[in-house]
């Protein structure tokens, strides 16, 4: 049951990562306490975009992801296996 639990935990912390919704309801009169989706989310306005800034925040974001990824890869392709298999 372990590959399965380390499957869920880095699953749900990937989902926390990338939540928007809820910081935008907490967090929306603090600016400087903004989480990562919110603070890409400030570099597009109602006419515009600044798309250098933006896609340089997307690449940011996405480094701590993918190193997560890498470390915790067995255990995610391992746990995803045990799911699926009758035992």
């Amino acid at each position: 049951i372990k590959p399965i639990v380390v499957t869920t935990v880095i699953i749900h912390t990937l989902f926390v990562w990338n939540d928007y919704l809820l910081p935008l309801l907490v967090l929306n009169k603090d600016s400087s306490m903004f989480t990562l989706p919110l603070f890409q989310a400030g570099f597009r306005s109602q006419y515009s975009v600044d798309y250098n800034a933006l896609f340089a925040a997307y690449f940011v974001s996405i480094i701590p992801i993918t190193i997560v990824y890498a470390i915790f890869q067995k255990h995610i392709i391992n746990g995803l296996v045990q799911g699926a298999l009758k035992g």
